[in-house]
């Protein structure tokens, strides 16, 4: 298979050959013209493979979100690994394109090469895209007369297509309670909210609400879209809260590459280890963040224009021994904000970094926490990290809170 999709807005494509036939090739140069026809199957399949390339920066992902609802460009290619046993020629080879939901179109037969379009369904789908290769080839010698010998080659992946926020009606969505965003430009916000930042009102824009959702159902949860993130760290539906089997989200590409990028660079440094993160709060629809703030002001941790209802935020911690406690990452034989801190000095350092090159769009704002707001759920402190594109007005980033939980400043330049 070989995919290209110049849609999507993924800086780097990656490479791979998917090579699905056996390791064993035999003498390719044999004459097999008096070997039996299973045999000769066989090794004609060896010599063939369908090589591919996926969209995104990843190869190791179950599922690749498309990031708009452009048609998609695709493309299959047939390959020869090795040479033909001599007793055999190829006849002809016929290439062609399918998916489980949306159209494909496929272009006039182009050989080894097959290029087709992928017209996305109007609905957000978990789509399977399959090539196919059927390759025919004819025995020579003493197998002229036989029936031409047929080689079958296929290989499949999956996209979570988007549906546009222009399906949102009243803040439903296909009988889900998505939620109504709050206006950026409404200047009666303030009051209603109580508002204590005006982010909203220098950067609007990151405000409006997502251009795209995805259905995601339970079952999904497992699904990785990154190497380190799965669908499940993005959706509400733990055994201590869940808000239904099927919900509609929104994530950040940025997002999924910052926190991809941050999980490299504590591996690197090896201070302490991490081989995944444990979500607490990944997107959360307008519907329970600005419920949870009308029904419980006083306790909740969430903000009328949180960057979580625009999915380019991530509140997790590190939990190797999976108690769904933060790690002691200082060694200090507790849990606490410092633990998180830990994790807040590479974030420093990516943001530093993004903010040197120009890489607004995985900038963010970082914050530490003491404890959450799941009732049922064993407490921890935890780290928030989005990438809401913009710093304070005074070109520094925005990080919070001020104190320790002792009551000590947080020296944020020394972290």
């Amino acid at each position: 298979m070989f995919t290209s999709i110049p849609a999507l807005r993924r800086r780097n494509v990656f490479c791979a050959a998917l090579i699905l036939t056996a390791s064993a090739l035999g003498p390719a140069s044999a004459d097999l013209s008096m070997a039996p026809i299973e045999e000769d199957q066989s090794r004609v399949e060896a010599c063939y493979s369908l090589q591919g390339r996926v969209p995104g920066i990843w190869a190791d992902t179950d599922v690749f979100l498309i990031e708009d609802s452009r048609p998609v460009q695709l493309e299959a290619q047939l390959q020869t690994r090795a040479p033909l046993p001599t007793s055999v020629r190829e006849a002809a080879v016929r290439l062609s394109w399918e998916a489980s939901d949306g159209i494909v179109i496929n272009s006039p037969d182009d050989g080894p090469l097959q290029r087709a379009v992928w017209y996305l369904p109007p609905t957000s789908s978990l789509a399977t895209l399959t090539a196919h290769a059927e390759i025919e080839l004819n025995r020579d010698g003493d197998g002229a007369g036989d029936p031409p010998m047929k080689v079958g080659k296929s290989v499949e992946f999956k996209f979570l297509t988007p549906i546009t926020f222009d399906e949102v009606i009243d803040g439903q969505i296909a009988g889900y309670n998505l939620g109504e965003y709050p206006d950026p430009y409404d200047p009666t916000l303030n009051q209603k909210f109580r508002l204590d930042s005006h982010w909203h009102e220098l950067h609007p824009e990151r405000y409006e609400p997502p251009a795209l959702l995805y259905r995601v159902e339970r079952a999904m949860g497992p699904l990785r879209i990154s190497p380190s993130l799965t669908l499940g760290h993005f959706i509400i539906d733990y055994h201590w809260k869940s808000i239904g089997d099927v919900q509609y989200i929104s994530i950040d590409p940025n997002l999924l590459e910052k926190i991809e990028d941050l999980i490299a660079l504590i591996k690197a440094d090896g201070r302490f280890p991490v081989t995944g993160i444990t979500a607490i709060y990944g997107f959360r629809p307008p519907a329970f963040n600005l419920g949870t703030i009308e029904d419980h002001p006083d306790t909740t941790l969430k903000v009328p224009f949180s960057m979580h209802q625009y999915g380019r935020a991530l509140d997790f911690i590190i939990d190797e021994d999976g108690d769904l406690v933060l790690d002691d990452l200082n060694g200090d034989g507790v849990s606490d904000m410092r633990d998180a801190a830990e994790i807040m000095h590479y974030v420093n350092i990516l943001d530093r970094q993004y903010r040197a090159d120009g890489r607004w769009e995985k900038v963010g704002g970082a914050g530490l926490y003491s404890s959450h707001d799941f009732i049922g759920r064993v407490q921890s402190p935890y780290i928030h990290v989005d990438t809401r594109g913009f710093q304070r007005e005074n070109e520094t980033l925005i990080r919070w809170p001020l104190a320790w939980e002792d009551g000590t400043s947080i020296r944020w330049g020394q972290i």
